[in-house]
């Protein structure tokens, strides 16, 4: 199983998918899909997420959740 940050920090946060969904305007179904890496993440809506896992208490930073590589490549989810 692979690792997924924006996953966990949604666990530690207590946040469902749905709930993202609601705060971002976008449907359930499409938090799936760019949670778990099917769709790219808008910068907008990078930034929607990031601001409501804080306001749940999470710690998280941008970059753990969206650059995880040597040079600081996108992660599976991606942002476009």
């Amino acid at each position: 199983m692979t690792y997924n940050p924006i996953k966990e920090a949604m666990k530690q946060a207590g946040a469902t998918q749905r709930e993202v969904g609601v705060a971002l305007g976008i449907d359930t179904s499409t938090v799936c899909r760019k949670v778990n890496g099917l769709r790219r993440w808008t910068v907008d809506d990078a930034n929607r997420l990031l601001q409501f896992l804080r306001e749940r208490g999470s710690k998280a930073a941008y970059e753990e959740l969206f650059f995880t590589g040597e040079r600081g490549d996108a992660t599976e989810a991606g942002v476009a």
